[in-house]
């Protein structure tokens, strides 16, 4: 095994799922970068999350490098092994995060110790965020530290898994949860109630039928799915079956093409009350100056999120490129190829090449 095959058996040993507190394999990481001579900063945020920026070379711009150490659950899903287990079958390596996308972590902090050894002509920087798998939380403590650099980078890559193809343009998310409310009273006296979990079959209605004209409303063929999208997930409410609910509600979500406001495209939702639970805003780049520097080739744009858009918005030119695929992902024995890893590698070998 590489060192980078070595180091990503370490992190997925790290049970970091998102939503949880994860100063373990923050310090882990903190630690193995000062170990090798890089200099890492911790920036906390709430409920124990932890962030990391590392940077190596000079004060100003430079490239900025972009990971999350948050994985999803592995609750309830066939795995055929541990999944905090990195283990080789044929060619890939599988393991929970080694897809999405410890496997893109591992390359890039490999590449930061290696930059030490070199004279860089502008500084490599790594930011590594927690939470994103549940709506690119964690990043936003990260943001301000990314701002208040000397000079902000002139280059952003985010390490999700694209098969190493550079992508500068993915949709962006809007979710929410909605409450019905009604009143409760004998299921016998039905009639005479106002049923909460009717009130939010209407508002599910809604939302598929809006989610159908927008199939046939703005496209744009870039994206695999080119339109945007609604979705609908958990929907909760009633207590027992000869009980009226007077309480319900619903989460939802729209996956909005660039240039499109995410809450225009949703219907009316009445009375409900209404949360959000996480948003992003959606990437449209232009052709990046990445792709030169890293020697790998342009892709599609991508039907899911990242924190891309989130970087872009400081400013600074954002693409998507990782090992891996995410089909790959949040699944049972998800997995990388190990030739997808070494090409990680290897462009991150020809951008530091270029950055001496």
């Amino acid at each position: 095994m590489t060192e980078a095959h070595e180091l990503l058996e370490q992190l997925v040993a790290f049970p970091s799922v998102a939503g949880q507190p994860n100063d373990e394999i923050a310090g882990f990481v903190a630690g193995w970068l000062r170990g090798h001579g890089v200099e890492c900063t911790a920036v906390p945020g709430d409920g124990g999350r932890v962030n990391l920026l590392a940077s190596i070379g000079p004060a100003a711009g430079g490239v900025l490098l972009a990971a999350h150490m948050d994985v999803v659950e592995v609750e309830g899903q066939p795995w055929s092994g541990d999944p905090w287990r990195l283990r080789r079958d044929g060619d890939r390596l599988v393991g929970r995060g080694s897809a999405d996308m410890k496997g893109f972590l591992a390359c890039a902090m490999r590449a930061m110790a290696d930059a030490t050894a070199l004279e860089l002509r502008e500084p490599l920087r790594l930011a590594m965020s927690t939470d994103e798998e549940i709506g690119c939380v964690g990043v936003r403590d990260l943001l301000p530290a990314v701002a208040a650099l000397p000079q902000r980078p002139r280059a952003c890559l985010v390490g999700e898994p694209t098969v190493m193809r550079l992508v500068t343009a993915h949709k962006g998310k809007l979710a929410l949860r909605a409450t019905l409310h009604g009143s409760a009273r004998h299921s016998s006296e039905a009639p005479l109630a106002d049923n909460a979990v009717e009130r939010a079959a209407e508002l599910v209605l809604a939302l598929r039928d809006r989610g159908r004209e927008l199939a046939d409303g703005r496209r744009d063929q870039r994206f695999a799915i080119p339109h945007s999208t609604i979705s609908v997930g958990p929907i909760h409410g009633g207590r027992a079956l000869n009980v009226v609910p007077d309480h319900c509600t619903v989460e939802f979500e729209v996956r909005n093409l660039p240039g499109e406001d995410p809450a225009s495209l949703l219907p009316g939702t009445g009375n409900a009350e209404i949360e959000q639970l996480a948003a992003y805003p959606a990437l449209d780049g232009e052709a990046s100056a990445l792709g030169d520097l890293l020697g790998v080739a342009a892709g599609d744009a991508i039907d899911f999120g990242t924190e891309a858009g989130l970087y872009a918005q400081l400013g600074i030119a954002t693409a998507v490129c990782g090992p891996g695929d995410i089909g790959d992902a949040h699944r049972a024995d998800e997995s990388v190829a190990i030739e997808q890893l070494d090409a990680c590698s290897a462009a991150l070998g020809r951008l530091l090449a270029r950055m001496t």
